[in-house]
């Protein structure tokens, strides 16, 4: 190892919203880090999806960052709303999405006075505890030290997988087919939407372990906004669509029935046939869309995506090295908290870090504290995420099963609509 590399406090791993929350959070009590992320620049790689922002979230901001950023991200909140409809489009739950942003653009803000390294690849690191530090060492060659090393490097975490060796994520069995369908009329899309241009995302219920997202939008950053990575299919369908009208989203997740006896389609055709299979009792505006308008060529990959979680973790044993968001906790999305997690993570990472190089306290006593706080609550919200999920895709759906669910939720957003219930 080279002599003479400068030893900080403390390095981050991994440029996501954790990384760069307690990146803020540092600069602001003057500790000094160091944060490297592996993409190649800001824009290398869709930061896109949509991220709804709930109380949590919000005030964990609030507490990490400036006045002027926070009132920069505030200004990013869009209006719109967001609805759950059963399978003949009925409403069941209508919510204002006022604290919804785009990721990419919440990223760019905390970005803002923070020299973030791209292209720094973690290769490996060394915990050194007779000098009281870490030793990173990235693919490009270089070399790091610090006192603590943070993984907010996200589900594909390197940290995590040096850390815990043995990590293994759980198995969702729920699949994600997308699809951008051009050339939709209004008629289509104002049932779908109810005629209302308020409601920009609508979430039907199916009775076959199954959901689909319907979400529309006119141009590529929208698209992008709202979950769709490639590019070039997004450009694709945007020159398709000759009547330059809104283009429609759709997201189809399902759980099979038996894996072994009704495999998982590996063609876009048989993703299709299976879309309009389990989807043949919808409303006959959306079984139109599927089979007159949706076609083989629309679905964004020849392959279904299977959900994953992480698997419960009690505890680890607390060193220099540590970790956040869902480097450590990765949960499905059905219940809108991963992000809002890896922020409340950052937030108090933050405080703990600021205890031991600001009041002196001993790191293996902060950083203990932290991560038992951040495991329980981690992985409640992995537990909560999950029954959303299983609310969704568990069984099969009968008809009294179906109006008892119906009933129930319309009477929770009646209870919600008149205060009885409130969400914040």
């Amino acid at each position: 190892m080279k002599e003479g590399i400068e030893k900080i406090k403390v390095l981050i791993i991994g440029g996501g919203l954790g990384g760069l929350v307690l990146a803020n959070i540092l600069k602001r009590e003057n500790i000094k880090f160091k944060i490297f992320e592996r993409d190649t620049s800001e824009k290398s790689r869709i930061q896109g999806y949509l991220i709804g922002l709930n109380k949590i979230g919000i005030e964990s901001l609030k507490s990490s960052l400036c006045e002027e950023k926070f009132e920069k991200i505030k200004q990013l909140f869009k209006d719109g709303e967001f609805a759950v409809a059963d399978r003949n489009l009925e409403i069941l739950l209508k919510f204002k999405s006022g604290g919804t942003v785009n990721r990419s653009e919440l990223r760019s803000i905390l970005m803002e006075g923070i020299d973030v390294e791209f292209g720094k690849r973690l290769q490996s690191y060394i915990e050194d505890d007779v000098n009281g530090e870490v030793i990173a060492t990235f693919e490009d060659g270089t070399i790091e030290k610090g006192e603590i090393l943070i993984g907010a490097d996200g589900v594909r975490s390197c940290v995590r997988d040096f850390k815990l060796p043995n990590f293994k994520f759980a198995d969702v069995n729920v699949f994600r087919i997308q699809a951008l369908v051009p050339n939709v009329t209004n008629d289509i899309l104002d049932v779908i939407f109810q005629g209302d241009e308020n409601s920009t995302i609508l979430k039907t219920l199916g009775n076959f372990r199954n959901t689909i997202i319907f979400g529309r939008t006119k141009n590529i950053q929208h698209a992008i906004s709202l979950g769709i990575e490639d590019v070039d299919n997004i450009e694709r369908v945007i020159e398709e669509n000759q009547h330059h009208t809104e283009i429609l989203l759709i997201s189809y997740e399902w759980r099979p029935k038996d894996v072994t006896n009704d495999p998982i389609p590996t063609t876009r055709q048989d993703l299709l046939n299976l879309i309009r299979r389990d989807t043949k009792n919808y409303h006959p505006m959306v079984l139109k869309l599927l089979n007159d308008y949706l076609g083989p060529q629309h679905l964004l990959d020849s392959h279904a995506t299977p959900l994953t979680q992480a698997s419960p973790i009690l505890n680890f044993k607390t060193s220099r090295v540590t970790l956040l968001g869902d480097s450590v906790h990765a949960m499905t999305s059905h219940a809108g908290m991963g992000g809002n997690t890896a922020i409340k993570d950052a937030l108090e990472l933050g405080n703990a870090l600021t205890k031991i190089f600001i009041n002196g306290l001993p790191i293996i006593e902060s950083l203990s504290s932290y991560e038992n706080e951040m495991l329980s609550r981690g992985f409640k919200a992995v537990g909560f995420s999950r029954s959303s999920t299983e609310r969704m895709h568990a069984n099969e759906v009968g008809w009294f099963g179906e109006k008892f669910r119906n009933t129930f939720m319309k009477l929770f957003y009646q209870l919600i609509v008149l205060g009885i219930i409130k969400l914040d």
